[in-house]
C-alpha cells in the first residue's frame, strides 16, 4: 500500500501586514478545519488567499473564536468582511495541505475575556399567590396564689396579587375586671422584587442608619429590601482573573476549600463575585493546562457585610406620625416625622450614607462612611447636626472593626453635644452624651476562645453604665461544651456575676445542662435535662431546678402537630407554685377551602395529594406534616423568594396510583400562600398472560392495545403483561414484528384485589 507523507505549510510568525489588497484581487478561497490554540472548532471556515504566506479570515468566524478583531481596515468581499491573520499580533499558523486543517496560534492577549461565575444559585420569579387568609392566635392562661389570669396574641392577614394586608392585636387579663384589647400593627405590605423595594402603608420603622434610632411610625415607606432577591450579594465580593494559552482546567480555592472547578477555552478569564466568608481571607487559583503546566495565583481579600458593593445602593423614606406608647396604647400617634436615608457603595472599599430627619421644630442631618482598609478591618466615621429646642447639638461617632479566623476586635465610640436629640427619644430629651463599646476574641485552639467586651453609656435618664464581660467557651468534643462568664459593673453599684455551666449533649434534640452562678454574695447551683420539639409532629419537655437562696423548680412539657403547638409548665418557688399553659396556631382560607396549621410567620403552602390520606409531605428534605382525609396538608413555613422543594412519599400511595412527579419547586412571595396540587390519580390495573395459539407464550417486548388509550403496554416473559385503564369486557390487540392478534378480556366488577389477575388468554397469530 503507497504511503501518502502530509505536506504542511507553516508560517512562524506574523509578519507587519502591508498594503490592503485592492478591490479588483480576485483571492484563492480555501475551506479548511480550523484549530485554535490547539482547540479544535469542529467547523470548517472560508479563509481567502492573495499571496502565499498571507490568509484573511472572517469576520464572524473570528468572533466566533473569540479573537478580538485586529485594528486594521478589513477586505470586503462578496457582503463580508475578512480580516488578515498577519494583523494579529503575535499569531502564526500552519496548514495541513495532506488534511485540509489549519493550526492557528495566538496568545492570551488576543482572545476576549470570559466569565466563570455560577456560585450564586438564582431562584425562579415568584408565583402569584391567589386570594388568602391566615389568623394566627397564641392563648396563654397562669394560675398562682388563687388567682387565673388569660392573654391573647392574635394577627389576621389578607393576601392577594397586590400584596398582604397584617393586623395584629394583644389581649391583656381576658377573665379579669381589666381586661384589654390593645391594637399593635397595621399595616400592607407590597413588595417589588425587579426593583428590589418595598412599599408599605400604615405601620412600619424607620431605618435609624450609622447614628439614628428606629422609630416606630404609621404612615408610608418605600425602602430597598434585599430580602426580595435572597441570592444577592449585597457586600463587595473579590474578583480574580488569568489567562490560558491552550484549554485548560481552573480549581477555585476559598481559604484552602475548594469551591469550583471548570474547564475553559484559551484566552483570559475572570472570576467574579466569588462567594466568601466575613473576615480576611486568601483566594486560590489553580490553571493547569492539558501539557501538565500550572500557575497559581493568591489574592488576599477581607469580606465585611458592613460595606456595599460598588454601584449597590441602599435607601429608605418614610413620612407619617410617630408612635407613642406602642404596647400601652392602640392609636397614640404624635408630631409628623419624615425620614430619608440613602446609601451607595461608591467603590468596594468606601459606602457613603446620608441622612435626615424632619419634625416639627426638630431637624438632624447625618453624613457618615464605611472604608476598608485593605484586609486590615473597616473604619465607620461619622457626624451628625440638630436643631430642636434643646438648642443646637452635634453628635460624631468613629469606629473600627476587624473580623478574623483567630483575632477578632473593634471598637465604637459615640459622641453627643448637651443640645443634640432626634427622633426616638422622648420630647425634650438629649441623647446621651457618651456610648462606648470595644470587644475581642481570639480563638485559643484546643484550649478554646475566649473574649472579653466593655461599655460605657452617660445616659440622661438612666445615669452612667459602665460593664466589662469575660467569655471562656471550649467544646468538650461528644462530652458536651463548656462556658463561663464575668460580667463586671465598673460602677461599684451591682457587683459581679459569675456563671459557669456545661451542656452535654444527649442525641439530635435531648441535652442535659448543669452550672453554677454567684451574684452579690449569693451562690445559686442548677440543672436542667430538655427535649426540643421536632420539624413535624411530637413531644418536647424541659425539667430544671436550682438550689441555695433562690432555690426553685420547674416543669414544661410542649406537643406540636399539623395544626398547633401546645404546653403547660408549672414553677415552684419562694413555697408557692404557677401553672401555666398555651397553645398557639392559625386558622386559614385558600383555595376555596378553609384549613387549620401552626403558626404562619412566613411564606406557606397548602399542598393537596387528591384524594390521598396520611401521605407524608417533605419540605427541604424534612417531613413536615401528613395529610389528611381529603389529601391536604399544610406547610407552615417556606423561604419567601427562594426555592422550596417540595414533595410527598410515593410509599404511602396505593399500588394502583398513577404517579406523574412526587416533587415540586416553589418560589412564595412574603408571607403569601400557595396551592401546591400534585397530579395521582388511582388506576384500575389487571394482569393477565397471554399465549399463543400453537401454546407459545407471547414474545416479549410485544406491544398491546387497549381501546381507547394512547398508551401501549410491553409484554413481560412468559407471556406476561399488565394493563391499565380497563373495564367490563375489553377487546385488546397485540403486536410484534410483522405479526399481530386480538383478544378479548374480562375485568370482573366486584373485585377486593387492587390488581386482578385475569387468567390466561389465547391468541392466533397473523400477518397483514
Amino acid at each position: 500500500m503507497p504511503t501518502v507523507a502530509s505536506a504542511e505549510v507553516t508560517v512562524p510568525g506574523a509578519p507587519a501586514p502591508g498594503a490592503p489588497p485592492s478591490a479588483q484581487e480576485v483571492p484563492n478561497e480555501l475551506l479548511l478545519a480550523v484549530h485554535v490554540n490547539q482547540l479544535d472548532e469542529h467547523e470548517t471556515a472560508l479563509f481567502l488567499e492573495f499571496k502565499p504566506g498571507e490568509l484573511y479570515a472572517e469576520v464572524d468566524d473570528l468572533k466566533h473564536w473569540r479573537i478580538t478583531l485586529p485594528g486594521v481596515k478589513p477586505f470586503h468581499y462578496e457582503d463580508t468582511d475578512f480580516y488578515p491573520l498577519s494583523a494579529i499580533t503575535g499569531s502564526s499558523y500552519r496548514i495541513d495541505t495532506a488534511t485540509q486543517d489549519i493550526w492557528i496560534t495566538v496568545p492570551p492577549s488576543a482572545f476576549a475575556t470570559s466569565l466563570i461565575g455560577g456560585f450564586y444559585p438564582t431562584s425562579g420569579a415568584p408565583q402569584t399567590p391567589p386570594p388568602g387568609a391566615f389568623l394566627n392566635y397564641s392563648l396563654f392562661g397562669s394560675h398562682a396564689a388563687g388567682t387565673t389570669v388569660t392573654d391573647a396574641y392574635t394577627e389576621l392577614g389578607l393576601f392577594n396579587s397586590w400584596g398582604i394586608f397584617t393586623d395584629s392585636y394583644l389581649g391583656n387579663d381576658l377573665s379579669g375586671p381589666t381586661k384589654q384589647w390593645l391594637r399593635l400593627e397595621s399595616t400592607f405590605t407590597q413588595d417589588h422584587p425587579d426593583d428590589i423595594a418595598t412599599l408599605r402603608v400604615g405601620d412600619a420603622i424607620t431605618n435609624g442608619g450609622m447614628t439614628g434610632l428606629a422609630t416606630r411610625f404609621g404612615g408610608l415607606q418605600f425602602a430597598t429590601n434585599f430580602a426580595t432577591q435572597p441570592g444577592l450579594a449585597t457586600l463587595p465580593l473579590p474578583s480574580v482573573g488569568a489567562a490560558a494559552a491552550v484549554p485548560s482546567t481552573v480549581q477555585l480555592y476559598v481559604n484552602g476549600v475548594l469551591q469550583r472547578t471548570q474547564d475553559v477555552q484559551p484566552g483570559p478569564f475572570t472570576v467574579p463575585q466569588i462567594p466568601i466568608a466575613t473576615g480576611p481571607g486568601l483566594i486560590t487559583l489553580v490553571v493547569r493546562d492539558t501539557t501538565g503546566h500550572q500557575q497559581v495565583i493568591n489574592v488576599p481579600f477581607y469580606g465585611a457585610n458592613s460595606l456595599l458593593a460598588k454601584g449597590l445602593d441602599d435607601y429608605s423614606f418614610s413620612l407619617g406620625k410617630q408612635r407613642q406608647n406602642f404596647g400601652l396604647e392602640s392609636n397614640d400617634y404624635g408630631p409628623t416625622l419624615g425620614s430619608a436615608l440613602f446609601r451607595r457603595g461608591f467603590s468596594d472599599s468606601f459606602t457613603g450614607e446620608v441622612r435626615g430627619e424632619a419634625a416639627p421644630g426638630q431637624q438632624v442631618f447625618e453624613l457618615g462612611t464605611l472604608f476598608a482598609a485593605s484586609t486590615y478591618g473597616v473604619f465607620n466615621l461619622a457626624a451628625a447636626t440638630s436643631h430642636s429646642p434643646l438648642g443646637q447639638g452635634t453628635l460624631g461617632q468613629f469606629g473600627y472593626q476587624y473580623l478574623g479566623t483567630t483575632f477578632s476586635g473593634g471598637f465604637n465610640v459615640q459622641r453627643a453635644s448637651p443640645r443634640y436629640t432626634q427622633s426616638g427619644y422622648p420630647p425634650g430629651t438629649p441623647a446621651p452624651r457618651t456610648q462606648a463599646s470595644a470587644s475581642a476574641s481570639m480563638f485559643l485552639g484546643d484550649a478554646g476562645s475566649m473574649s472579653v467586651s466593655y461599655i460605657r453609656q452617660q445616659d440622661p435618664i438612666l445615669g452612667e453604665i459602665k460593664l466589662a464581660s469575660l467569655n471562656y467557651a471550649k467544646s468538650l468534643g461528644d462530652a458536651g461544651f463548656l462556658s463561663f462568664n464575668l460580667i463586671h459593673d465598673l460602677t461599684g453599684q451591682n457587683g459581679n456575676t459569675e456563671f459557669l455551666s456545661l451542656t452535654i449533649p444527649l442525641g439530635a434534640q435531648r441535652s442535659a445542662s448543669l452550672g453554677v452562678s454567684h451574684q452579690t454574695g449569693n451562690t445559686t447551683p442548677f440543672a436542667q435535662l430538655q427535649q426540643s420539639l421536632p420539624a413535624g409532629t411530637g413531644l418536647g419537655y424541659r425539667v430544671a431546678a436550682q438550689t441555695g437562696t433562690n432555690a426553685q423548680s420547674q416543669g414544661e412539657l410542649d406537643y406540636q402537630n399539623e395544626v398547633g403547638t401546645y404546653n403547660v409548665q408549672a414553677l415552684h418557688s419562694s413555697g408557692q407554685t404557677l401553672y401555666q399553659a398555651g397553645a398557639n396556631g392559625a386558622v386559614g382560607y385558600l383555595g376555596g377551602d378553609f384549613f387549620a396549621s401552626r403558626q404562619l410567620t412566613d411564606a406557606f403552602a397548602v399542598v393537596q395529594v387528591p384524594d390521598q390520606a396520611n401521605v407524608d409531605i417533605f419540605a427541604q428534605n424534612q417531613v413536615v406534616g401528613r395529610t389528611d382525609s381529603h389529601g391536604y396538608a399544610v406547610i407552615p413555613r417556606l423561604n419567601a423568594y427562594q426555592n422550596n422543594p417540595i414533595g410527598y412519599d410515593p410509599r404511602n400511595l396505593p399500588l394502583d396510583t398513577d404517579i406523574t412527579s412526587a416533587s415540586l419547586n416553589v418560589v412564595p412571595y412574603y408571607r403569601s400562600g400557595l396551592l401546591v396540587s400534585f397530579q395521582v390519580k388511582a388506576v384500575r390495573g389487571v394482569t393477565f398472560t397471554v399465549k399463543l395459539k400453537n401454546g407459545e407464550a407471547l414474545p416479549a417486548g410485544a406491544l398491546i392495545e387497549a381501546p381507547g388509550q394512547s398508551q401501549a403496554f410491553p409484554v413481560g416473559y412468559d407471556g406476561e403483561a399488565y394493563v391499565t385503564g380497563l373495564s367490563g369486557k375489553a377487546r385488546l390487540k397485540a403486536s410484534w414484528g410483522d405479526e399481530s392478534c386480538e383478544f378479548t378480556v374480562t375485568v370482573p366488577t366486584d373485585s377486593k384485589d387492587p390488581i386482578p389477575d385475569l387468567g390466561v388468554y389465547t391468541c392466533e397469530a397473523k400477518r397483514p
